[in-house]
């Protein structure tokens, strides 16, 4: 299963945290956001944000949003079910204001756990609270999220041209493993086992830490 996660979801959550922080914790969000982003550890980011909040030194409104991060986090790990109850106590917040934010970021969560429908819902929820200046600016994000939808729609054929088409302008290495992921599955769906070793062997090797990189570890193993 395929965690989703871009990179362009990652910075716009843990840009969030940087401007609302102050001081120390200020600066060590910045290099919190190159373990999730760079080092793809989101182990040692959950251990990290969690004695953040520990310490108890910051205000509601950044631990929300750090609670938001850790989500994301507790996603990449696999750990899903701790990603949704933490997802829904934000939007039982009523003075939350991304709900735009977690409802795309369920999307992903569902579509990990290959829920459809679930991950449609949250999906057309998500779409119908964005602008046409913000869809814009997600065209990358919405492009790929619909050629994971593809994929488990049994698209294989669309499913694999976006892919591909997001490929040739990959903005981080994050991103990259992800997409080659996705991939991996879809060659495997189109019977295509070289291609799909390539694919798993690429997340294996720059992977590090994700759940997404044990798994193709595993399916190489497998093969």
């Amino acid at each position: 299963m395929d965690v989703t996660y871009l990179l362009i979801v990652l910075c716009y959550i843990i840009l969030m945290v940087y401007l609302v922080m102050k001081g120390r914790t200020r600066r060590k969000a910045g290099k919190l956001m190159h373990l999730l982003n760079v080092e793809l550890d989101p182990g040692k980011y959950v251990e990290e944000v969690t004695a953040i909040l520990n310490e108890g030194k910051i205000d509601k409104r950044t631990a929300v949003i750090l609670n938001n991060s850790l989500a994301t986090a507790y996603g990449q790990m696999g750990e899903y079910d701790k990603a949704i109850k933490l997802y829904k106590q934000l939007l039982d917040d009523p003075k939350f204001n991304y709900r735009g934010v977690v409802n795309g970021q369920l999307t992903q969560i569902y579509l990990a756990k290959k829920e459809v429908p679930a991950a449609k819902k949250r999906w057309d929820e998500f779409k119908s609270t964005l602008s046409p200046k913000h869809e814009k600016s997600l065209e990358r994000y919405i492009k790929s999220m619909e050629g994971h939808f593809a994929l488990l729609d049994e698209k294989y054929e669309e499913s694999l041209q976006t892919h591909l088409d997001l490929l040739t302008s990959v903005q981080a290495k994050g991103e990259e493993v992800h997409l080659r992921y996705r991939l991996a599955e879809t060659y495997k769906k189109l019977g295509d086992d070289h291609q799909q070793k390539e694919q798993l062997e690429f997340v294996a090797e720059h992977g590090n830490k994700l759940h997404i990189a044990d798994l193709a570890r595993q399916q190489l193993q497998e093969m």
